[in-house]
């Protein structure tokens, strides 16, 4: 089953997302978050959108910036609007459900830890760091815009405040954890590295793991699949 949920926001936007589920509906909602640049359509979240369902969890995914009515504008956003906007979704959502969880995916990962958490537990797919990260190269600074610009292929475009809180968003994010938290890295991704270094940090009860040959957005054949297995294998721990 498929529902279009939109959510309005406490400053004149709306978030528009897609709630699926399976009859009887569980009452155990996984939330997913995106990251830079994405949207809820993209494959980790459409594919998610089914497995999840399938195996005991109704799923909810949204943009973080839309073309529909009211919604927001990539250029207008930071961290910190993201983090908002995922805190109205699950305040939206937490008297309906038992169990809420958030599972984020690259950026989704800081914006997950700049929010509230007020969820039963977190999952973060290779999610990102510091400036250094590859995502981050080749972001060149434009004076006649005030803006960040990659080009690769598609240029994209990054205004100076999300830039800074991306920039400095290392460590940091680690004590920023609230609630029990998976990290599942891809292994051909940079990011793996990064989070070796400092995973030991982490105060909270957490699960780290690598899925060997996995590039950033776990394209490769059977990858996806293994996310999904392991993402999965995590959260049904803290189900009732």
């Amino acid at each position: 089953m498929e529902k279009s949920i939109s959510i309005p926001t406490n400053d004149g936007h709306v978030i528009h997302g897609t709630l699926n589920w399976q009859e009887p509906q569980s009452k155990k909602l996984i939330i997913f978050v995106h990251g830079f640049g994405s949207k809820q359509s993209r494959h980790l979240f459409f594919n998610g959108a089914r497995f999840f369902p399938q195996n005991g969890f109704t799923t909810y995914r949204f943009d973080l910036y839309s073309p529909q009515e009211k919604g927001r504008n990539l250029i207008d956003c930071t961290i910190t609007t993201h983090a908002t906007d995922i805190n109205t979704v699950v305040d939206h959502f937490c008297s309906e459900y038992d169990e809420v969880y958030l599972v984020g995916h690259s950026l989704g990962g800081p914006s997950i830890l700049q929010s509230a958490q007020k969820v039963h537990a977190v999952v973060l797919w290779d999610p990102s760091l510091v400036l250094e990260d590859a995502h981050m190269d080749g972001w060149v600074y434009d004076d006649t815009r005030n803006v960040y610009v990659r080009k690769r292929g598609v240029e994209k475009v990054m205004n100076t405040k999300m830039y800074d809180e991306w920039k400095n968003s290392n460590a940091d994010m680690i004590e920023k954890m609230k609630v029990p938290t998976k990290i599942i890295c891809a292994g051909s991704s940079p990011r793996a590295e990064r989070w070796d270094a400092i995973i030991d940090k982490v105060a909270v009860p957490y699960e780290y793991s690598i899925i060997d040959g996995a590039g950033h957005s776990f394209d490769e054949e059977g990858k996806e699949e293994m996310l999904f297995d392991e993402t999965l294998t995590y959260l049904q721990q803290f189900s009732a």
